[in-house]
């Protein structure tokens, strides 16, 4: 079983679970890449049909 853990903070701005810097999402997906670790719940508010760019 996955370790559960918290989101301490989220500084993507156009993300519609960001409230005040404070993640909404009931739970998120994290995606690890080359150098860092990447949101994968990211739901753009102004275009929720496009990932995040």
């Amino acid at each position: 079983m996955a370790d559960k853990g918290f989101v301490g903070m989220c500084d993507v701005e156009l993300c519609a679970w960001n409230e005040n810097n404070d993640c909404k999402a009931p739970a998120i997906t994290v995606e690890k890449r080359k150098s860092h670790a990447d949101c994968d719940t990211f739901l753009n508010e102004e275009n929720p049909w496009s990932g995040q760019e």
